[in-house]
């Protein structure tokens, strides 16, 4: 047995139960030819010792391996098979070695009442460790179950019948041996009928060999009880020692299963109570069952059974109890089968969201014809689902090709002078209500995203892609809805939840609409104002108003009865709760019948490092425009104009298709290339490469993505990356454009680069260096860096937080410039992470004042 455990890894589970079963059955037959042999205890002795311990060695390794709250179960199990060992080790070596010491009989009695204590002690291990088991998954749930109360009185009945049938005289003389007698009994009985539950419920095998191993101990128990007492078979011994090692056999057999299966988690080892599969096996157990009563009924009426053969009854009901249980759940389980093929078959639809090309037929006809029917059904939602796609797509497409030659006419408006006032209107309104259009079909179609927390958030292109929602949620009513942004607010940033941020945007319009419905007609005016502190929103319609008493709990944040005849609408209270939350203010101004004016004010947030806010021109730069849109290059014509016209040494240069581009820019020369700006966009409909493609492989040193994705966070950890500035296709018409006269960058070649977003932090830091006599130059964000990078040799310490308050993080930035062929690269952060965590070629300093002592370090 010893070899089995060594090679225990290469045989199989099947090679081990054969091999352990065919022991039992040589002993079998053994005490069947020579009941009386002394050898046949002594050898059945040992081999169950032998088993008592393999089955203790892999409950430990079992142990080793569960959750903390599944090992108390173990150990539980564990202690009972411990303290049968001892037990029968001391009556199978150590009693029989004292015979010399001439124990008086008295003695021979309390060895029995020892052996009522062990029974007692070990049925109450089986039942503690059956509780346990249940209350794991199902026990809260079955107790209140009538099935599984009915399961229980059942059987307490069928065995108080056999007992009072099989031992009147127990219940005549009542003693402490009887009482104890009747104590074991009944545990045994309620040990019975947890296992059995639990057999029923069971849908693993490794529980199933567990369970029918208990199923023999406690009918060896039951018998063992009763013969004892009353010698009814005086070869019964032989017997009792046979199923005691089949019990512990199947039990060994259960957990080394167990353990190289590595199936540790008991809830996974139930089905549910309320499957088809465990009430198709419940019922069919019971069926079976009431068949065995009406057979004692008749057996007893005919006098086919006497007392002493009522006796043999118990070891009968548990026998036919677990043949009949693994029957019923054979009969169940071919029941369930097509059911869970079926769910499985729908799942897979469900989860590949295609038509599976394996076939699914089934041995019942009627389930083809429901897997038809779903299938079918399946492939028409499927196709639904399909176009629906293709349509949102579609929408989308149109939205991005719309807003480019809206943005054109916007720049082109904005920039053309010697068009009359009144065209120039027209034009402007035209561009405005196209955009529009774009708007809605982005906001109807495109995958929205969920904010669940405060983040900056671009307040203009927000704004108004909430008022082009409304414009089309008006169009049939006689409402104006108009806009007035002054310059300094096109690129301001606010730190609110978006999501609610624009809901309590469309909220206020709609209470204005409301209140200009009831006129007819009217106009909203929305304005937009900011300076460097604070943004103003201003939104005045010239609907019914509000009268003063209102006006004033408006102001006074007092709970009002909300009213939309009354001018003040639904929702304010949260909206008001929702700015002062964002550290904001509301006002409320109204003159009854006349109009409302809500004012929202919110400070303003520095523009996140990768936004374009302008764009610096040289006098001979070499402007290169990238985009699939001949409009987009007439209004960057239009915009570049005038400056084209100052500085004649200024060029532009159009491209329509990625590839012509990058072969443009590689001829260039070295200082040419130096002068290039390039103002791409992101999306290239039908070319093989995005605007940030073009940027990365071109490696220009100016470059400007103009894209309608400027929220995308992908597309903003890539322009970081690639030292690219984002500006909002929207915003192209405003975005100021300044010539400034290059100077040649004078560059100290420092000891040590910091990159640290904490600018107090980081200037503590470059003091205290400086203060050793190291030179450290620090960056706050990547694009500082990326200004000055090149100016720094390959072998120079760079020095980053993880975490810089960008999309990336330093990880991510060491990869980049790792790429760039700087590899003293060095990781100081307050989180913590491991050498083991990070890339090979980034070391990990224990803080940051590490970083003062790499000067000394440095490489060569």
């Amino acid at each position: 047995m010893n070899m089995i455990l060594k090679r225990n890894r290469r045989l199989s589970f099947k090679t081990i139960a054969v091999f352990s079963l065919t022991i039992w059955c040589i002993f079998a037959i053994y005490a069947f030819y020579y009941p009386q042999s002394k050898n046949f205890y002594n050898y059945i002795a040992y081999i169950t010792s032998v088993f008592y311990i393999l089955t203790l060695l892999f409950i430990g390794k079992v142990c080793s391996q569960t959750s903390q709250k599944d090992r108390f179960t173990f150990l539980i199990f564990g202690i009972g098979i411990l303290v049968s060992l001892i037990k029968d080790s001391i009556a199978n070596y150590i009693l029989p070695n004292l015979a010399w010491l001439h124990i008086p009989k008295e003695f021979g009695y309390s060895f029995v009442y020892i052996g009522y204590i062990k029974s007692y002690f070990w049925n109450i291990i089986v039942l503690v460790f059956l509780i346990t088991l249940l209350k794991k998954y199902f026990m809260n749930k079955i107790v209140y179950k009538p099935s599984f109360l009915i399961f229980i009185i059942f059987y307490l009945i069928l065995f108080s019948v056999l007992l009072y049938f099989s031992q009147p005289q127990k219940l005549q003389h009542i003693n402490w041996m009887n009482i104890a007698y009747f104590g074991i009994w009944f545990i045994d009985s309620i040990n019975f009928i947890l296992i059995i539950y639990a057999l029923i419920h069971s849908k693993n095998i490794n529980l199933s060999w567990l369970l029918s191993s208990l199923v023999v101990m406690v009918s060896i128990e039951f018998s063992a009880v009763f013969y004892y007492n009353y010698n009814y078979n005086q070869n019964f011994d032989a017997l009792s020692d046979l199923f005691w090692l089949l019990w512990i056999i199947l039990a060994f057999l259960a957990f080394y299963r167990i353990y190289h299966k590595k199936n540790y988690q008991i809830n996974s080892w139930f089905v549910a109570p309320n499957t088809l599969e465990s009430k198709l096996a419940f019922s069919t157990f019971a069926l079976t069952n009431l068949g065995l009563i009406i057979f004692f009924i008749l057996a007893y009426m005919f006098d086919f059974i006497n007392t002493q053969k009522f006796i043999c009854g118990f070891l009968l009901i548990m026998t036919y109890s677990l043949i009949s249980i693994l029957i019923a759940k054979r009969i169940a389980g071919s029941f369930t089968k097509p059911f869970q093929q079926l769910q499985c078959n729908i799942q897979e639809l469900m989860s590949l969201q295609k038509i599976p090309t394996k076939s699914f037929h089934f041995e019942i006809s009627e389930f083809d014809f429901l897997q038809k029917f779903i299938v079918n059904h399946f492939t028409e939602y499927n196709n639904k689902s399909e176009q629906i796609k293709t349509m949102a797509k579609m929408a989308v497409q149109v939205a991005h090709d719309i807003r480019s030659p809206a943005a054109a006419i916007m720049m082109l408006v904005k920039e053309e002078t010697n068009l009359p006032e009144q065209q120039r209107i027209s034009l402007r309104e035209a561009a405005t209500r196209v955009q529009d259009i774009a708007n809605n079909l982005l906001n109807n179609y495109q995958q929205k995203q969920v904010y669940s927390q405060s983040h900056l958030l671009m307040l203009v292109p927000t704004i108004l892609s909430v008022i082009s929602e409304k414009r089309a949620q008006y169009h049939n009513k006689k409402i104006n809805i108009s806009t007035l942004i002054n310059k300094a607010a096109y690129f301001k940033y606010i730190n609110v939840n978006a999501t609610d941020f624009k809901r309590i945007i469309s909220n206020l319009i709609d209470n204005s609409a409301e209140a200009v419905c009831e006129k007819q007609s009217g106009t909203i005016d929305i304005k937009i104002k900011a300076n460097d502190q604070k943004v103003k929103i201003i939104i005045t319609d010239n609907g019914l108003g509000i009268d003063d008493f209102h006006l004033k709990q408006l102001n006074e944040g007092k709970k009002i009865n909300s009213s939309k005849k009354s001018g003040f609408g639904l929702g304010l209270e949260y909206v008001k709760q929702f700015v002062i939350y964002h550290q904001g203010n509301i006002e409320f101004e109204s003159t009854l019948g006349e109009g409302t004016t809500i004012t929202l004010l919110f400070n303003t947030e520095k523009s996140p490092c990768w936004l374009a806010e302008e764009i610096s021109l040289c006098p001979d730069q070499k402007i290169v425009i990238l985009d699939d849109d001949y409009s987009i290059h007439g209004a960057w014509d239009q915009r570049l104009f005038k400056i084209k016209s100052q500085y004649h040494f200024l060029e532009i240069h159009h491209f329509y298709s990625g590839e012509d581009c990058l072969n443009y820019l590689s001829t260039l020369s070295i200082n040419d290339h130096k002068k290039v700006l390039l103002l791409c966009d992101y999306e290239l409909i039908n070319q093989p490469f995005s605007g940030l493609d073009i940027i990365e492989r071109s490696k220009t040193n100016k470059s400007v993505l103009v894209t309608s994705y400027y929220e995308n966070e992908k597309i903003i950890k890539r322009s970081i990356l690639a030292n690219t500035k984002i500006l909002p296709k929207s915003l192209a018409a405003e975005i100021p454009l300044n010539i400034q006269i290059e100077t040649q960058l004078s560059v100290q070649q420092p000891d040590i680069i910091l990159i640290d977003d904490q600018k107090e932090l980081s200037l503590i830091i470059q003091f205290l260096a400086k203060s050793k006599n190291i030179t450290m130059d620090v960056f706050n964000d990547p694009y500082s860096l990326w200004e000055k990078l090149a100016y720094y040799p390959f072998n120079i310490i760079i020095c980053f937080d993880y975490d810089l308050n960008l999309p990336i993080n330093g990880i991510e930035l060491a990869y980049q410039l790792y790429s760039l062929g700087y590899h003293n690269l060095y990781l100081a952060t307050g989180y913590d992470i491991k050498q083991s965590d990070v890339p090979y070629f980034i070391k990990v300093l224990s803080d940051k004042m590490m970083l003062l002592k790499l000067s000394n370090t440095k490489s060569t």
